[in-house]
């Protein structure tokens, strides 16, 4: 009778966990966003033009952010210059470089 008794209790005690961890637990959330994509916001740009008679002119540039305030109303952005002329009746030039920070505030 005993061993009836604990038996019936035991599989109690297990139907009880059972509902009780079903119940707890959450249905999967699935998340069909797309991933968000790093700001790497990381320019490259160039350009030139001439001829054979003239010569080259040759720009590379290129720029990135340094700093956004939280709001993302602030921004602060590092820049540099590559250009310089190649070929043609002078020959090449001396390469010019450059560099400068442009602040952005955005009203509204």
């Amino acid at each position: 009778m005993a061993k009836t008794i604990c038996t019936i209790f035991a599989f109690a005690l297990l139907v009880v966990s059972y509902v009780v961890n079903v119940n707890s637990q959450q249905p999967p959330k699935f998340n069909f966003d797309p991933p968000k994509q790093p700001n790497n916001d990381f320019k490259v740009f160039g350009g030139g033009g001439g001829s054979s008679k003239q010569g080259l002119d040759l720009n590379l540039g290129a720029q990135t952010k340094l700093w956004e305030s939280q709001n993302g109303r602030n921004t602060l952005h590092g820049t540099g210059t590559y250009s310089q002329h190649l070929g043609g009746p002078y020959g090449n030039s001396k390469p010019n470089f450059g560099g400068g920070v442009t602040f952005t505030h955005h009203f509204g």
